[in-house]
């Protein structure tokens, strides 16, 4: 089974970000994630950490079952 960070890495791939990195500490329990988009981006970042906060969290629950 996936575990929680690959499945972040992979939706983030599925996104199709320019040049972006997605950096896992599971022991911290933080992912960071970089890209090199434009202006258009900035606008959507506060919609996006809440929906890949929200599907971390789907995640670890399936998991847990």
């Amino acid at each position: 089974m996936e575990s929680p960070a690959e499945k972040i890495k992979r939706i983030v791939a599925f996104l199709q970000l320019r040049n972006s990195n997605v950096e896992v500490d599971e022991v911290g329990r933080r992912i960071s994630i970089t890209t090199d988009e434009d202006e258009w981006f900035t606008k959507l970042i506060p919609d996006l950490i809440k929906d890949l906060k929200y599907l971390c969290a789907v995640f670890s629950r399936d998991e847990s079952q």
